[in-house]
């Protein structure tokens, strides 16, 4: 019998909240080999060396910690989008930043407030 595929989920964090990369990586451990990145130039290049990931979750803000500023997660969303298009991604910026969350919705990134 084979062994089912591991599946794999990019995790991209500020490295100022290692509570909440814990967390969540706890959370996707349960199914999910996780590899976990504090900037947006290793998400990109985690995506350029390994391939696309099943999950995908980041700080929309990621470098730039309670900035509006969501173009750090288009950066990457623009990567995997077709993918996500197609379902064989999940992607989703969060961000504790209201503002940077109702810009990244309105550009038509996923992305959730942090509680």
């Amino acid at each position: 019998m084979d062994m089912e595929k591991q599946l794999e989920a990019l995790l991209g964090m500020h490295e100022q909240e290692p509570l909440v990369a814990r967390s969540i990586q706890r959370l996707l451990d349960k199914k999910y080999r996780v590899t976990l990145v504090t900037t947006v130039d290793a998400m990109l290049q985690q995506i350029q060396d390994h391939g696309l990931y099943g999950v995908c979750i980041m700080d929309a803000n990621l470098g730039k910690p309670g900035s509006d500023s969501y173009q750090e997660a288009e950066r990457v969303y623009n990567q995997v989008k077709d993918a996500v298009k197609a379902g064989t991604v999940k992607f989703m910026a969060v961000s504790g930043n209201s503002e940077c969350v109702r810009q990244a919705d309105a550009a038509g990134i996923p992305c959730l407030l942090k509680p």
